[in-house]
């Protein structure tokens, strides 16, 4: 299967999100946002109380805006970055996606990686990601794939890569 597709930088912040709620990082974002919810409920408790003024709150308040923020907007917002700081994920790629591996070709930059580099894979809204690593992977918008290529893909993911 052969793939053409240039990345954008939604491509990019969802693959990171996808990252944080779905891979490894999704008890550590799960905890940020549990932590910044009891800061809020903190907050409010504080400000309702008996002879405690708002002033008291605000800084529980502003820990628990600051925690939901790291469990959730910074993995968007660290895909934009990672995005436009990269001047080959602008490039059209074409990629080739068979049993020996996966080629990604594009005119200043190629990857090549066969099937056992990859350790598995994550599934979101919008993008796929092929895992190299706890922290490192392939994106694969979802809007490139014709209406059979993506469940062949899924069917050749789970020929080829370790059980999860």
């Amino acid at each position: 299967m052969t793939l053409s597709f240039q990345y954008t930088s939604e491509d990019w912040a969802q693959a990171y999100r996808t990252y944080a709620f779905r891979g490894r990082r999704r008890w550590l974002t799960r905890f940020y946002v549990v932590l910044g919810c009891f800061f809020l409920l903190m907050g409010v408790l504080v400000a309702i109380a008996p002879k405690n003024s708002f002033s008291n709150s605000v800084p529980l308040l502003f820990l628990g805006v600051l925690w939901i923020y790291l469990g959730t907007a910074m993995w968007k917002r660290a895909g934009l970055r990672s995005f436009s700081g990269r001047p080959e994920l602008k490039q059209e790629y074409s990629v080739s996606v068979d049993e020996s591996g996966v080629r990604f070709a594009g005119p200043i930059s190629s990857s090549h990686w066969t099937w056992p580099a990859f350790v598995g894979f994550l599934e979101g809204k919008t993008t796929l990601l092929l895992m190299l690593s706890p922290c490192a992977f392939a994106i694969f918008p979802k809007r490139v794939f014709g209406p059979d290529e993506m469940d062949q893909f899924r069917e050749l993911i789970r020929q080829k890569l370790p059980a999860q």
